[in-house]
């Protein structure tokens, strides 16, 4: 609380914090990557699903039959995915994410920024 001068007490503003910078992480061609040495070189069902996410937003795992069978080969895959990405890019945050109220699969936009390249 903060004294105004008038014999009233006005609450003091909460301070805004900073806007947080999403890193940007591309996809193409050469994989996953942030720069020359932050990279995933993803190859084969990984990268063909990647890129899928990328063109479509999201895909059901009806949808990703198509690259694995069965329910647990995806859950795996995309968990190989997830782990692979944090850890040669150094970042923090999952790539894909899974919504099961909508039972699909996206990227994660919402704590990264992610582009084509």
């Amino acid at each position: 609380r903060v004294p105004n001068g008038t014999g009233f007490t006005l609450a003091a503003k909460a301070p805004v914090p900073p806007s947080v910078e999403k890193e940007v992480i591309k996809i193409g061609r050469e994989g996953i990557y942030i720069d020359e040495n932050r990279k995933y070189p993803v190859a084969g069902n990984r990268k063909l699903c990647v890129l899928k996410l990328l063109e479509f937003g999201s895909l059901t795992a009806e949808d990703l039959k198509q690259f694995w069978p069965t329910s647990s080969q995806m859950t795996n895959e995309i968990k190989k995915i997830n782990v692979l990405t944090r850890k040669n890019l150094g970042i923090e945050h999952d790539l894909i994410t899974h919504s099961k109220s909508v039972r699909s699969y996206s990227l994660n936009q919402e704590e990264l920024s992610i582009e084509a390249s």
